[in-house]
């Protein structure tokens, strides 16, 4: 800062927040040269992608603690530890619609949300048969749809690739139209059964 003349760099993956004569005005990686008086910086927000863990409201210790708890469709409590992945498509959007320090809140809380509908209207049988919730390849998979259905057995797709799909298709546009937000991902790590009888 010089006098009342400021230089302000930017780095790749983040913006400026400023406030010119009250009004926001966002700036974009690179070099900036403020020299108007009432032109005031006011902090840096990342747009690179950011992960979130959906976990209790009431916190707590522990691994049992650290799992998001869920009803099924049969009413069977079962716990789930998911991250959600988020990045920041319209600054501007997302400080006037939300507030800088609301969003990871606002993330949080409506994929908590999100998710517990999904597997509220899914069966426990469902989400059972998938107890394997990493990674397999697409043609792995579908070897295995067709055997099942050759033999007769169920052959649903798994559950965590039908929370996923459903998840995105529920909060990506809707995020990205209202709040300038685009949720890029979930990650469901693992479920537990919670109900003691079970």
């Amino acid at each position: 800062m010089l006098g009342a003349k400021k230089i302000l760099t930017v780095n790749a993956g983040e913006v400026a927040v400023t406030f010119k004569a009250g009004t926001l005005a966002v700036l974009p990686p690179g070099r900036h040269y403020i020299e108007a008086i009432d032109h005031t910086f006011d902090d840096f927000l990342s747009t690179q992608q950011l992960s979130i863990r959906l976990t209790p409201a009431e916190g707590g210790r522990g691994k049992e603690n650290e799992l998001l708890t869920c009803e099924t469709k049969d009413l069977v409590s079962i716990g789930i530890r998911a991250d959600v992945f988020y990045r920041i498509s319209d600054p501007e959007q997302a400080i006037m619609k939300v507030g800088r320090e609301f969003i990871p809140e606002l993330v949080k809380d409506t994929s908590i949300a999100t998710l517990n509908n999904i597997i509220r209207s899914t069966a426990l049988g469902e989400i059972a048969q998938s107890s394997q919730p990493s990674a397999q390849s697409e043609a792995e998979h579908a070897t295995k749809v067709q055997a099942a259905q050759a033999m007769g057995d169920a052959s649903a797709p798994l559950f965590f690739d039908k929370a996923h799909d459903q998840f995105l298709a529920k909060l990506h546009d809707d995020f990205k139209a209202r709040y300038g937000l685009e949720i890029t991902n979930i990650r469901i790590e693992q479920f537990k059964i919670l109900d003691k009888a079970l």
